[in-house]
């Protein structure tokens, strides 16, 4: 992960990367590109893809909860460029999360994975990693059944019950703990790789590592990399995933119909009214909340505003009526002094 990384920034030194335990994307401005990425998408294709990847459309538990986070991080980057076409981006892909109604998380990889492993949802669970990932599989392990869930790491946890799990185990000592019915690998890239003798006796082990936790020579292990496969073979889940992306390509189209209105037209001048309010409310929070970062604020403001424009602007165009717009534009211009 590490080279693939350091290879898509030193091929796109000005462009922004979008990395999570699945993926390592890059995204920049301009029709040049000589990386070695083995897929490449330009234009309206690659804005959509963003915001599929946002919205969790293409992640392994579909529209898991953290994913949307960490692509906004990652390209924010590239808002100083346009930043009407990432904002449409990210603003589509939430809008897309809220109307289906997504709840799932990191942790409801171990739904999928326990059938491919064999085992039932109950017994004994160990999690190995006591990150983000560690805790939400520990909590929904405890979710699903299991009487017994311990989180293993390599620093101490004072409180174990906070990841849903009954006590903490030291990694170092973990192989001499047991026997367990399941043990879950969730450590960071920079993990080194688990061996027999580094893990503790269990019927099977699931790896939901990127990259892969444990060696090849432990079995019998599920890897994430089986999850996603057995994705694929999910007609029904497939068919779901398409019918969500056709609603998101529909909903991404027309907020950067909305972003490309001309400056000159009703809506366009509603748009630039509102971004001048927008503009002095985000000076305003500054000097009240110092504390506040620039991004925050930026983000926090131009969501709300995207989210109170967005269904009228819509409505406005589809009627077609250029008085209506006018008188509307005309509420929202103001003049010099006004507050």
């Amino acid at each position: 992960m590490g080279d693939v990384r350091a290879q898509a920034t030193s091929a796109h030194p000005a462009g922004a990367i979008v990395e999570t335990c699945q993926r390592i994307e890059a995204y920049a401005w301009g029709s040049r590109c000589d990386c070695a990425a083995d897929r490449r998408l330009r234009g309206f294709a690659a804005v959509l893809h963003l915001a599929t990847v946002a919205a969790g459309l293409d992640s392994a538990v579909l529209g898991e909860a953290q994913i949307l986070g960490q692509v906004r991080a990652g390209v924010e980057a590239l808002r100083g460029r346009s930043p009407d076409i990432i904002d449409a981006a990210i603003a589509s892909a939430r809008q897309l999360r809220a109307e289906a109604g997504f709840d799932a998380t990191t942790g409801h990889l171990l739904d999928q994975a326990l059938p491919l492993a064999g085992l039932p949802s109950r017994g004994a669970a160990v999690v190995i990693g006591a990150g983000v990932a560690g805790g939400l599989v520990a909590r929904r392990a405890r979710d699903l059944g299991f009487e017994r869930v311990a989180i293993a790491s390599r620093r101490p946890i004072d409180a174990p019950a906070r990841f849903g799990a009954d006590r903490w185990l030291d990694l170092a000592a973990l192989p001499g703990t047991g026997p367990f019915d399941v043990a879950v690998t969730c450590l960071g890239s920079a993990a080194p790789e688990l061996h027999n003798r580094d893990l503790p006796p269990a019927r099977a082990y699931i790896d939901l590592g990127s990259p892969p936790n444990i060696c090849t020579r432990v079995a019998p292990v599920v890897r994430l990399a089986d999850i996603i496969a057995a994705r694929g073979d999910d007609p029904a889940g497939a068919g779901q995933r398409a019918r969500l992306q056709g609603r998101l390509r529909e909903i991404l189209a027309s907020r950067l119909a909305m972003a490309g209105e001309r400056s000159d037209t009703p809506l366009g001048r509603v748009r630039r009214e509102v971004e001048r309010v927008r503009q002095r409310e985000a000076a305003r929070i500054a000097r009240l909340h110092p504390d506040l970062s620039h991004e925050a604020i930026e983000t926090i403001t131009r969501a709300l505003v995207n989210q109170i424009f967005h269904v009228p602007s819509e409505r406005l165009r589809a009627m077609g009526d250029a008085e209506l717009g006018e008188r509307l534009a005309d509420l929202f211009t103001t003049t010099e002094g006004t507050p």
